[in-house]
């Protein structure tokens, strides 16, 4: 979006420009009753006989007009088409996550509304970006007062001004992402204020990092998708490993009516209905799924840990299953806490049975062991139960 608005404050300073360079000098011929600065014409339709004797009627002036440099406007059509082409790319990809973000947290609370504006909002941020490409392009065709054919060779020599500077700046960065720095980048971050990093949201995001990298890498899963979208706006990872699926949901908004992850919150002693966990990790399981959760904290309060347990008594998937004959609902197996701990290489147990506990994860020190230990049961158990599933399937 930077660079489109920048693009777009920049088009009609350099179409300024391009139409007072040296380059953009042509002459035209006028017709003129004066001879001031002219000269006798050729056409002899321009003379007449007056008294027997030729006079000119016209007279033939030469004078200079400034016009937009067809070179310089075919080179800044295709830099504007080639954002327009990437900015489509990145506009298709980055809507299919809001909506697919938009389902998996939405909720009645005023923090889903919340969320909901924002997404809305994104929304339109890409709409209008895209609306200011193709006005940019439009109004290089009627500079030029036809259709263009876009050229990829920059003009030389050029406009001398500051906005054709800046502009060339901006076009290395849109042709050569990797090798260029986009116009004005650095110098607003040198310039700009320094803002206090959002910390929580920060380490969140990095935990959420680290899980898709660990089951990627260490244990083999194959992401459907891109988990970008997923990681920093909300939604679904699925993976899957010979055979097993799993489905790691980020920060998906759980409350009463149904979720695509299949949990919702049961227990009506909170004021708030809904709750929104950082991480969801949803594997096979016995008569169906299994949740494993994962919450992100930078607090090392013990009672502030231990509430990251509430997970396992307020949520429940919506569907019955039996348990020695009787219907009931399945809640999650595992509610833990990630936390920045020092020089801690093993995980600690908050409850005797494992359900709550402590996963070490410092990122400026990162130890994957207690991590990976804490995947490798959730992974085990997805294995297992998918094996006995598929062996049941094959007896009946």
């Amino acid at each position: 979006m930077n660079l489109v608005e920048e693009l777009w404050q920049l088009a009609p300073n350099v179409l300024a420009e391009s139409s007072v360079s040296d380059t953009a000098i042509h002459a035209q011929h006028w017709q003129t009753r004066t001879p001031l600065h002219s000269t006798p014409s050729r056409r002899p339709s321009d003379w007449q006989m007056a008294d027997s004797t030729l006079l000119p009627r016209h007279w033939d002036s030469i004078q200079a007009e400034a016009t937009a440099d067809p070179r310089l406007l075919a080179y800044m059509l295709h830099v504007m088409q080639r954002l327009a082409a990437d900015f489509a790319a990145v506009r298709s990809r980055l809507e299919r996550h809001i909506e697919e973000s938009r389902i998996a947290r939405a909720g009645t609370s005023t923090f889903s509304q919340q969320d909901e504006q924002a997404l809305v909002h994104m929304t339109q941020d890409l709409r209008h970006g895209a609306a200011q490409i193709e006005r940019a392009i439009q109004e290089v065709h009627r500079t030029a007062g036809k259709r263009l054919v876009p050229s990829d060779r920059e003009p030389r020599p050029g406009p001398r001004g500051p906005a054709w500077s800046a502009f060339r700046r901006l076009a290395r960065g849109i042709l050569e992402p990797g090798k260029a720095m986009p116009a004005g980048a650095l110098g607003a971050s040198l310039r700009g204020p320094v803002h206090v990093a959002d910390l929580p949201f920060l380490y969140q995001r990095w935990v959420g990092v680290r899980l898709v990298r660990e089951l990627q890498d260490g244990f083999g899963f194959m992401i459907s998708g891109d988990p970008v979208g997923p990681l920093f706006l909300g939604g679904c990872i699925p993976m899957f490993r010979a055979g097993t699926q799993l489905h790691l949901w980020c920060e998906p908004r759980l409350g009463e009516q149904p979720h695509p992850s299949g949990l919702i919150t049961t227990s009506l002693a909170e004021s708030n209905r809904e709750a929104t966990p950082d991480y969801v990790l949803v594997t096979p399981g016995s008569g169906g799924p299994d949740a494993f959760v994962l919450d992100a904290t930078l607090s090392h309060d013990p009672t502030l840990v231990e509430r990251k347990s509430r997970y396992r008594e307020r949520l429940a998937f919506q569907e019955f299953r039996l348990a020695a004959g009787v219907p009931g609902r399945r809640r999650p197996l595992r509610s833990w806490a990630a936390v920045p701990i020092y020089g801690a290489s093993h995980n600690q147990l908050a409850r005797p049975d494992g359900s709550c506990g402590v996963i070490p994860m410092q990122p400026d020190q990162f130890d994957p062991k207690p991590l990976r230990a804490w995947l490798q049961d959730a992974v085990d158990h997805g294995d297992a139960w998918r094996l006995l599933a598929t062996e049941h399937a094959r007896e009946t």
